[in-house]
């Protein structure tokens, strides 16, 4: 508890931190307002084809370059470019740190997904396709949106923490990014080979079916195939503990005198 206590005081006492938790929290719910109730006035869509598609705008709105990547990958790497870690570590010790920021992506992912569930109920209701929304529907998707940030937020952590650096960590992220979206579509247009086996498509997922972030392949693994979460969970496990055993490895940047 006291190590999400300095989690969450380090996200209100920082000024950029605050500014950003109220610009996230109006801006992300009122686009998702604004698109839902565009993409019903273009096309005639049935009740789960909108829901589908909301829910699956909401997910990677939230994993756009815009939202989950800020908080996380420039607020942990400042952490490590900064000093700040090193004064951590002193005072408590490298497993201390390393659980904080998992602590801290946890906290990050949940915000998101709670957040998420109030952008899907306001944007249904101000809809004019969805008369009812259930509380089964909303769990449902509750879950997919923890599971699936969170694993995400922490393949951006260790990104981050391999990197030192935020600048340098965005720039690689949105490189990835790119670059796996074209290595997917050329090996699946060329020889029909989709490669969601590719880390950013393998965490996708959890919400896509082979991890091509396009509305068409939503799917939600908690609607009667939850095995299919296994294998991007393990993924994601086993990249988590690496970047720890690294860590342990890797000296600190000194501080200035």
């Amino acid at each position: 508890m006291r190590l999400i206590k300095i989690e969450v005081d380090k996200i209100l006492h920082r000024k950029f931190s605050r500014w950003l938790l109220i610009v996230t929290t109006i801006v992300l719910p009122l686009a998702l307002i604004i698109i839902s109730d565009m993409s019903t006035q273009d096309e005639a869509l049935t009740e789960a084809e909108f829901i589908a598609n909301l829910s699956f705008a909401i997910i990677s709105y939230i994993q756009s370059y815009i939202f989950l990547p800020i908080w996380i990958i420039l607020f942990i790497g400042q952490e490590l470019s900064n000093g700040y870690i090193n004064r951590f570590v002193f005072a408590r010790s490298r497993k201390d740190y390393f659980l904080s920021k998992l602590l801290y992506c946890a906290s990050i992912a949940s915000y998101f997904s709670v957040l998420g569930i109030i952008s899907f109920i306001a944007s249904a209701y101000t809809a004019s396709v969805l008369s009812d929304i259930t509380i089964f529907q909303c769990m449902k998707l509750f879950c997919q949106l923890a599971l699936s940030t969170l694993s995400y937020a922490m393949l951006l952590m260790s990104l981050v923490f391999i990197v030192r650096s935020p600048a340098i960590g965005f720039i690689i992220y949105l490189a990835w990014n790119f670059s796996e979206g074209i290595l997917f579509r050329v090996a699946a247009g060329i020889w029909s080979i989709e490669l969601k086996w590719l880390p950013l498509h393998l965490v996708r997922t959890l919400y896509t079916i082979n991890g091509e972030a396009t509305s068409g392949n939503y799917h939600n693994p908690f609607d009667g195939n939850p095995t299919a979460i296994t294998l991007p969970i393990t993924f994601i496990m086993i990249a988590t503990m690496l970047t720890y055993q690294s860590f342990l490895q890797t000296d600190l940047k000194p501080l200035s005198d």
